[in-house]
Order: structure tokens, then sequence, then C-alpha cells
């Protein structure tokens, strides 16, 4: 049985949820730092609280388009952020004809970069916090029609620190 594994059925069997106790932010509230891009149309925010008996979980999502190029940012707390991150938990870095993948450190956050070269589309994935060594939020920006550079680029621009102090 994996460690994560034996972690979430230790927690389930003393009623701790792995959100832990405290009180966590509307998805409002965290809609409120997903910012206008200056020259990108925004949509809307949206997003979600949930509670179950697993813990509870929040998720915000804002779309953003500029010319052919679009890009998708989430703020995800909970369960659903292990999965996000899971892809770079194993991976510094691997780079084939089809896609790069690369795992790094950028003012202090661990970051996943992940990228397709055939369709010139990916995902850069920042990891906010960790409770009891579980990962507990992410920032994630999903890109298409432009490099990886350029992704991370647009990611940089969102203030990870205050995304990240919702969730403290």
């Amino acid at each position: 049985m994996s460690k994560f594994l034996s972690l979430m059925v230790m927690l389930v069997f003393l009623g701790v949820s792995p959100s832990l106790a405290y009180k966590l932010p509307s998805y409002q509230e965290v809609c409120s730092v997903l910012t206008d891009l200056k020259g990108w149309q925004a949509e809307e925010c949206s997003g979600m609280n949930v509670s179950t008996p697993m813990g509870e979980m929040v998720t915000a999502e804002r779309s953003y388009q500029k010319g052919d190029k679009e890009i998708s940012v989430m703020v995800i707390h909970g369960m659903q952020a292990v999965q996000f991150w899971q892809p770079y938990a194993y991976v510094t870095e691997m780079d084939s004809p089809e896609s790069y993948v690369k795992l790094t450190t950028i003012n202090g956050f661990k970051v996943g970069i992940s990228h397709d070269k055939q369709t010139n589309s990916g995902s850069v994935v920042v990891l906010l916090n960790e409770k009891s060594g579980v990962v507990a939020t992410i920032f994630a920006l999903q890109y298409n029609d432009m490099s990886w550079k350029d992704g991370l680029k647009l990611a940089r621009q969102f203030n990870w620190k205050k995304i990240g102090k919702f969730f403290e």
C-alpha cells in the first residue's frame, strides 16, 4: 500500500479531514485574485466549495483569450490538487520529440511544466502549499497555441504567494 493511501486510510479512521481543521475561503474570495491580464479577454471566474466525508475542496477557474491563444487558470485545494500534482511527483525533467516535462523551483515554489510539442499546448502547475506532507493547494495554468515559456510567463503574472495565503 502506498504511503499516500495509508495516510488517507489513517485520516479516515481517525476522523481527521485531509484538508485539516481550518476555515477555507469561498471560491469567490479566491476568484478575487484571478485578475485580468493586460491585452487578454477574460471570462467571469467560476468555482465551487465542496464538503465531503473525505474533506473539503475549493476550486476557482477563469479563462482568457487573445486572438487564437487561450489559457485557463485554476486554483484547487483538496484531493483534486493531489491528482494535478501527481505527474510532477517523480519526474525532474523529460524531453522527447512529443513532449517536454520539467520540475523546477521559482521564488520558493515547486513548479511543474508539461508541454505537448505537437499541439503546442500544455500546463504550468504551481504547488502553493502542503499540509502534513500532502499536496493541499495548487495553481494551474493550461495553455493552447503557445510555447511553454510563454505559458510560464503568463503564470508568473499571478500572485502565487497571495493565492496561497488563502489556504494557510
